[in-house]
């Protein structure tokens, strides 16, 4: 008996499987498929806690047409399925409206903003916003930015959407730690200098700023215009295949965010050079010293777009893997000097892996820049979960706080931190 019933070679299993197959076509329907439990979760959850809400009359509604809802009665499945689509849209009217955006441009292109949104975390979102103001303000602007004004192709505001959902994704993380209390910091007025975003205070009541940025791909907005083409050309080739009669239509595309716009002849994917080069640039443009004025304050990087290095070994100046001995790239784009050598893997076997020397200083020790924080927090994804790599800064007191302070705020913050004298490598080469 083969180990897979479906693989029977006999012309009687085999009809049967053809049998069962569309059988199963017919059924499909009654099961209700277009349901989400995730959705349901997230429909009691807002039910429960105010239960005088419209949804929560909803999910009343949605209850007891399930205990007798008949399989067979397609009129009384389009009254669930009415249910079901109202009371989704009240409770995620966000992840709602960035579906639907997605699937009006998704058949013709993709962006690589929008596709790094998780629908999952987005609908956390939506339900944290019922509750509370500052999430709440999150996605009042997320919404803005895929709603049905905004027209297919939008990359600016595609951009300030994934920027929007990158900061309500770190306050979440942020409020996840333990030992940590934050809160969103007022907008600067029109006449004001801009402040960070969030305040933050630990168990001995001491407390300390985050600024967050978003950094982008290498070209920025004309460099995703350049992939959403590519992204059409793709899609147009799988049309193509389709329409010729292929039962599986394939066509590649590259995802490059340290690509320069319009290319390079002498772009190395591989470089560590480039990836540290670009990072300490962004760095150094997207935060600005007056976001550094109110107090202790932290630079957080969210580097979703840019990813493609997030280990812990990258806080570490040096590390050994497969034999060879590699840069760091978090701790180079911080405190690396010029001339500093990196090493990257070699192409081959035999061939010299140090690619080369640093032409700048990094982003904490640039004179040229004085970085006038407590240190920088890169934030990275891993999976579907956030993880923060966090790098202290050699500053001298701000106000009352001290160097040892920002230390006890990168262990609280971040799963993972060091310093310019690599006082914690022996903990990222254990992990």
């Amino acid at each position: 008996m083969p180990d897979n019933p479906r693989e029977t070679k006999s012309s009687i299993g085999r009809a049967y499987w053809s049998f069962h197959g569309k059988l199963f076509a017919d059924l499909k329907p009654m099961f209700l498929p277009w349901v989400s439990i995730s959705v349901l979760d997230g429909v009691e959850r807002i039910a429960e806690a105010d239960s005088t809400s419209e949804i929560a009359a909803l999910h009343r509604k949605m209850m007891s047409m399930l205990d007798s809802l008949s399989y067979s009665d397609e009129r009384v499945q389009n009254d669930f399925k009415s249910l079901y689509d109202k009371a989704n849209v009240l409770a995620h009217p966000v992840t709602e409206a960035f579906l639907k955006h997605c699937h009006s441009i998704n058949s013709i292109t993709r962006n690589h903003s929008l596709s790094g949104v998780d629908p999952e975390i987005l609908r956390e979102i939506d339900l944290l916003a019922h509750q509370d103001p500052a999430y709440k303000r999150f996605a009042d602007d997320m919404k803005k930015k895929v709603s049905a004004k905004i027209a297919p192709g939008d990359i600016v505001s595609y951009n300030q959407f994934f920027e929007i959902f990158c900061e309500a994704t770190v306050l979440r993380y942020l409020r996840a730690r333990e030992g940590l209390q934050v809160a969103r910091v007022p907008e600067a007025g029109k006449d004001e200098e801009s402040r960070p975003d969030f305040q933050c205070w630990i168990a001995d009541e001491s407390s300390f700023f985050v600024e967050v940025k978003t950094l982008d791909v290498v070209g920025g907005q004309f460099r995703h215009g350049e992939m959403m083409a590519d992204a059409i050309n793709v899609q147009i080739d799988i049309d193509k295949q389709i329409a010729a009669g292929s039962r599986i239509a394939m066509a590649e595309s590259e995802i490059d965010p340290y690509r320069p716009y319009g290319g390079s002849e002498d772009y190395d994917p591989g470089s560590l050079i480039k990836v540290i080069d670009t990072l300490r640039a962004k760095l150094k443009q997207a935060f600005k010293p007056s976001q550094f004025a109110m107090g202790p304050t932290f630079a957080l990087a969210v580097i979703d777009r840019l990813e493609q290095f997030g280990r812990a070994v990258d806080l570490a100046p040096y590390y050994q893997e497969n034999q060879t001995c590699l840069s760091g790239v978090f701790w180079h784009s911080a405190f690396g000097r010029e001339g500093t050598p990196i090493f990257k893997h070699p192409d081959f076997e035999g061939k010299p892996s140090l690619e080369g020397h640093l032409a700048r200083p990094g982003y904490l020790i640039d004179s040229t820049n004085p970085f006038t924080g407590a240190g920088l927090v890169i934030m990275a994804n891993s999976q579907t979960e956030r993880v923060a790599y966090g790098l202290k800064a050699d500053h001298q007191p701000i106000g009352d706080w001290t160097r040892e302070q920002s230390d006890h705020a990168l262990q609280i913050m971040c799963d993972f931190h060091n310093d310019q004298g690599n006082t914690y490598g022996y903990r990222l080469y254990s992990s």
